[in-house]
């Protein structure tokens, strides 16, 4: 994927103010601010204008929570939304300077991107039904689609990312592939008890649904172990009783590969040393990747700390 120009603009200087995000010579753009400033927005024109929004928070028990709407007042419905729902922290809200939108398909839209994602809780009910347009609209609001699930990310919320989305391959200032990189490589990890697959990621370490661990947590950080238990209460691990064994259901983003290492093998283990490609440990992959893409810079060595 080619690289594009994102402009962030904060409002009065601050991280904590109106946040104004736009893509270079695209006519989308979105606001971003705080449920505490909603009112900040008063001086927007463009927040009354019709859109789509997010409220973003958390659920009682800790998950990302979102809920997706639509308005032609987008700013009124917000307001609306301050009586009415109580778990969101932050909204996003999205115009275009043409004001030619169809705030309902991109609505119907992407709460279907968010839950094929399976990132975060939904707020919306049913599945929405997507509307009819004309060829021309629909390849028009098509070509936002990609450019809202960008903006929203650059904004902190991976919402339409999944979680073993496929690797886009960094670039340098001339345009050139990285050939250093590590993200991507798939990396194993074996014992007695346990047999992972998984790999680096932006976020962490991804482990690989199908992938086994450990019966029983033994020693270590009990950090670890509670992760392993909310795991088991959300149906990400299962009991393997036929191989005594843990068996993952679905995709899991450790946050580390030490993380990743001690959940699947019940206790404290080094991510580095444990996780293995091709015969070399994660370890060795990484300090060969450091030394590859130093070598590869020009000019003389730095003397910086």
């Amino acid at each position: 994927m080619s690289g594009r120009t994102v402009r962030l603009f904060m409002s009065d200087g601050s991280p904590f103010g109106i946040r104004q995000c736009e893509i270079f010579n695209r006519t989308i753009h979105a606001l971003a601010v705080s449920r505490g400033r909603i009112a900040e927005l008063k001086g927007w024109e463009e927040a009354s204008r019709p859109g789509v929004y997010f409220l973003l928070g958390r659920a009682e028990d800790g998950a990302l929570k979102v809920y997706i709407g639509e308005a032609q007042n987008v700013l009124d419905r917000i307001y609306q939304q301050v009586r009415d729902k109580d778990f969101w922290n932050e909204v996003i809200l999205f115009v275009n300077k043409d004001e030619n939108m169809h705030p309902k398909y991109l609505e119907a839209r992407l709460i279907n991107e968010a839950k094929s994602a399976n990132r975060y809780l939904l707020e919306n009910g049913k599945d929405q039904n997507v509307p009819m347009l004309s060829r021309a609209d629909r390849v028009a609001m098509e070509e936002i689609i990609p450019d809202i699930r960008l903006i929203v990310g650059v904004l902190g919320h991976l919402l339409f990312e999944p979680l073993n989305a496929p690797v886009s391959q960094t670039v340098d200032a001339l345009g050139q592939a990285s050939a250093a990189s590590i993200i991507g490589r798939e990396f194993l990890f074996s014992g007695p008890s346990h047999d992972a697959r998984g790999r680096v990621t932006d976020e962490g370490f991804l482990i690989f649904s199908g992938s086994t661990a450990a019966p029983r947590f033994t020693a270590g950080n009990p950090g670890y172990d509670k992760v392993r238990q909310r795991l088991l209460e959300d149906g990400t691990l299962r009991v393997d009783a036929t191989r005594d064994r843990l068996i993952f259901t679905q995709d899991f983003s450790a946050n580390s590969s030490s993380q990743a290492a001690a959940i699947v093998a019940g206790g404290n283990r080094s991510g580095p040393t444990s996780w293995i490609s091709n015969g070399k440990t994660l370890g060795q992959l990484e300090t060969a990747s450091v030394i590859d893409g130093g070598s590869r810079t020009s000019g003389t060595p730095s003397d910086g700390t």
